[in-house]
């Protein structure tokens, strides 16, 4: 794990046990746009890289046949483990900018929400989701905007122990990043989309939806 990851590992297990409760409209969005995407999870295989504190886990699991969450931080994902008891997720500790521990075609669907803003290169990432992925394959990213981005906006909490802010470690993507990424991955159509909140002039958060022939 390089150094970078390890910065990143050890913020998000400082974050953890607030994550769920403290104030975060990105976080809350986060939630909305995925279920709202055009994509039929109903019944699929589906890999969330990055699954956190398992926001998006428990009702993946709730509709698709099988769920592989991965993510960097054990503290998050251990809360992510409390939320799916007895349901078809299987948990793996791992850095999604190191090479995937999964076989090629071995899913239907890749979700990444409120990831790629630590990830400095997206083409690996992208190349390895779409690796991953049957024929036909979506893959699933919503992140902060660029707009948002260009105006400061970033991942940062208060650390609970010592009440001292903590803002992570960031590297912006502009829309063309996005669409570059997908396309050189080999995925056949790349669709953006920017998505508000009831408080904000400019988009809150940017999906990104990439499809596999």
């Amino acid at each position: 794990m390089n150094t970078k990851s390890d910065q990143i590992r050890q913020a998000y297990d400082r974050w953890a046990s607030i994550y769920d409760t403290n104030e975060n409209p990105t976080r809350d969005l986060d939630a909305q746009v995925l279920r709202n995407l055009p994509v039929d999870f109903r019944d699929k295989t589906v890999v969330e890289a990055g699954c956190g504190t398992g926001k998006h886990t428990a009702w993946l699991a709730g509709v698709a046949r099988e769920v592989v969450a991965f993510d960097i931080s054990q503290a998050m994902m251990a809360r992510a483990k409390e939320k799916v008891v007895g349901k078809p997720v299987t948990f793996l500790v791992h850095d999604l900018t190191s090479p995937w521990p999964l076989p090629d075609a071995f899913c239907d669907i890749v979700t990444i929400n409120l990831v790629l803003e630590h990830v400095e290169k997206l083409s690996f990432v992208f190349g390895e989701a779409f690796r991953i992925l049957r024929p036909e394959g979506v893959l699933c990213v919503v992140e902060l905007h660029p707009q948002k981005q260009a105006n400061g906006s970033k991942a940062r909490f208060e650390d609970p122990a010592t009440g001292e802010p903590v803002i992570l470690p960031t590297f912006p993507h502009t829309e063309a990043e996005f669409r570059q990424a997908g396309r050189e991955a080999g995925f056949k159509t790349v669709e953006i989309q920017d998505w508000w909140d009831n408080t904000e002039e400019i988009p809150r958060l940017l999906s990104v939806v990439c499809r596999k022939t």
